[in-house]
Order: C-alpha cells, then sequence, then structure tokens
C-alpha cells in the first residue's frame, strides 16, 4: 500500500534502507500493517524526505552510503531544533545482530527505539504501534522454525508468504528469491575484492549487508558466517579471511538450487 492508496488515518512510514530484499521485506510487513511506506535507499533522501513532511515515523537502517543512519538522524534533529518545531518525529533504529555497544549508539545520536534485523511482523508490529497511533491494527501468527530445506529456514518463508494472500505471498517469496540470487553475489565478490586489499572497512561494508540480507531470506547459515567475519573484521582483517570468505562462497551455492526452485514458483 501506497501513500496514494492508504487510508487518510493509516501511519506514514519512512523506510531508509540500502538493501534490495530488506527493502522489499520491510515494505510488505508495513503494509501488512496499513502503513503508507515511502522507501528511500540512503541517510540523504531520508533528509529530503523528511524535509518534504507528512512522515509519522522513520525506520533508519545505521549503515548506508552516502550519509549513514547516524548522520541522518543527527541532520534531522538539527533541522527540527532548528525550526522550533514542537512535534519530533519518531527515528527508529534498524541495525543487523546487535553488537555490544549499538544500542546506545542508536540513542545518542537522537534515535528514539531500536529494531534490531531480522525481525518478525509482531516485533515491527510492537514498534510501529509504539510510536505512532497504529495500536490495535491485525499481526499475522508467525510460522514455527522447523527446516525448509539444509540451507533457508522454513519459519522464515512461512513468515514471508504470511505477508501476502494465497499466490500474492508465494510471489513476494519468489521475488526475493530472485533479489537475493542477484545481490549476493555482488556481496561477495566486493567483500573478496576487500579482503584481496586488505580493506577491512570495505570488508565489513560488504559482509554486514550480506548478513542482513541472507537473515531476511532465511539463510540463516550464510548470514552467521557472514556476521562472525564482520565481527573479527571489526578492528583489523582476520589473516583468515579469505578462507572464510570462501566458506561463504560454498554456502551460497549450496543454497542456490534452494532459491531458484522459490524464484521459478
Amino acid at each position: 500500500m501506497n501513500a496514494e492508496q492508504s487510508p487518510s488515518n493509516a501511519p506514514r512510514v519512512l523506510l531508509a534502507e540500502d538493501n534490495p530484499v530488506n527493502q522489499a521485506v520491510c515494505r510488505a510487513m508495513l503494509e501488512r500493517l496499513g502503513a503508507a511506506v515511502q522507501v528511500v535507499g540512503d541517510g540523504e533522501e531520508a533528509v529530503r524526505a523528511f524535509e518534504a513532511g507528512g512522515i509519522d515515523l522513520i525506520l533508519m537502517d545505521c549503515q548506508m552510503p552516502r550519509m549513514d543512519g547516524y548522520q541522518a538522524t543527527g541532520v534531522i534533529r538539527e533541522r527540527e531544533k532548528a525550526a522550533g518545531a514542537g512535534r519530533r518525529v519518531a527515528i527508529v533504529a534498524l541495525t543487523a545482530h546487535a553488537m555490544q555497544g549499538d544500542r546506545e549508539k542508536c540513542l545518542a545520536a537522537g534515535m528514539d527505539d531500536y529494531l534490531s534485523k531480522p525481525f518478525r511482523q509482531a516485533e515491527l508490529a510492537s514498534v510501529v504501534a509504539r510510536w505512532t497511533d497504529a495500536a490495535g491494527r491485525e499481526v499475522p501468527a508467525q510460522g514455527g522454525s522447523a527446516a525448509a530445506g539444509p540451507h533457508l529456514d522454513a519459519g522464515v518463508l512461512a513468515a514471508l508468504r504470511e505477508l501476502g494472500s494465497g499466490a500474492e505471498g508465494e510471489a513476494l517469496v519468489a521475488n526475493l528469491a530472485g533479489l537475493f540470487l542477484e545481490d549476493a553475489p555482488e556481496r561477495l565478490r566486493a567483500a573478496r575484492a576487500a579482503a584481496a586489499a586488505g580493506d577491512a572497512a570495505g570488508l565489513r561494508a560488504a559482509v554486514h549487508t550480506l548478513k542482513s540480507s541472507a537473515a531476511s531470506m532465511g539463510a540463516l547459515r550464510l548470514s552467521e558466517l557472514a556476521h562472525a567475519l564482520e565481527r573479527d573484521a571489526r578492528d583489523a582483517l582476520p589473516p583468515e579471511a579469505l578462507a572464510r570468505l570462501a566458506e561463504m562462497e560454498a554456502e551460497f551455492e549450496a543454497t542456490k538450487p534452494e532459491l531458484e526452485r522459490l524464484r521459478a514458483r
């Protein structure tokens, strides 16, 4: 449901997220809650959308290109202060696999709340209700966590399907599988190039995005491998980085047949 199609009392949510898989999942979740959703891909776009007005809640990814979520939040808070606005827009941080101190960093930047990815529909509904007038909206039941296959989690896929009804839910999962099949190889190539160049920051950026989209798609083993490498590259490039990337690449290749079956449905 976009802003033009939404009822006048729908919560108006700005989603600032650069990952195409996460964009699609979170938009579907928000629309299921009845929200009017606007999606932008970086902090600069988020600031411009805020300045245009008409937003009740911003879901702000912390790591984005050009201007990250911390910087964008700081700019928004400064502009609210300069304008003497009586109303402060709610900003909720989105971050993948929260590390120690991340929550405090988000709150210090001026964010109001915090949601760790991957999140379920009920968790998102609770946050939207907390910061808008959307309390009481229906929250669909979530599936279990039994394995769908060796590499994709059935509970995650069931929750994604429940964001639509019948064929619509299957179409959403097929679209997400296609997006992930296109995006993940680019992230892996970027990570390998960064590791080969000794670029710890570039490696962290590439695997950070991959761990988040993999978790959203139910590729939990791949997500955990990416999370572990991001954590260990926080201060310097691990000497075994290329070997660990090879393990991630092998896991993705093993997951591809399951993703391709989903995309073909």
